[in-house]
């Protein structure tokens, strides 16, 4: 009976202690969601998506594989390229954003994705034409047959 006593106390400390504790940031956070699906290609390519002071710009795919990287691709197909996922935003506000943007590259043919990843990164205030970015990896071969990408979103006013 005494067990069983200080096991039901303790477990009324972890529950009161748990209460006590702060929201998760997700749960503070005014989270808004944007999807969009655009080509997958080197170029830049415009997205214009606003959240409060925020404007996520353009969205654009660096470090292409060239002529050799796609011979190598050939050779061996597992050989991979990273990509670097470049998001051009401005930030008109005085308060920073947060963004947590999930890229997915799409296979052609409906199988699971030819690449994904994903990132959390501020929006500086007062910030224009500034930048972020991160690196994905894929197998080099599939740079040829990739044609489209989603990208998720979720932004909010830190």
């Amino acid at each position: 009976m005494r067990r069983a006593g200080l096991v039901g106390s303790v477990l009324i400390g972890i529950a009161l202690g748990l209460a006590a504790l702060p929201a998760s940031a997700a749960e503070k956070k005014d989270v808004q969601k944007f999807e969009r699906t655009l080509a997958f290609k080197p170029e830049s390519q415009k997205l214009d998506l606003t959240v409060g002071d925020v404007t996520f710009e353009s969205v654009e795919i660096k470090n292409w594989p060239d002529a050799q990287d796609f011979a190598k691709g050939d050779k061996d197909p597992n050989d991979t390229k990273t990509m670097w996922v470049v998001f051009t935003y401005t930030n008109k506000g005085s308060s920073n954003y947060g963004s947590h943007i999930v890229v997915t590259v799409l296979d052609p043919s409906g199988g699971k994705p030819l690449a994904e990843d994903d990132t959390t990164r501020t929006q500086d205030k007062g910030k224009v034409g500034d930048t972020n970015r991160f690196g994905m990896k894929m197998k080099t071969n599939q740079y040829k047959v990739a044609k489209t990408m989603k990208i998720a979103f979720e932004v909010w006013k830190k």
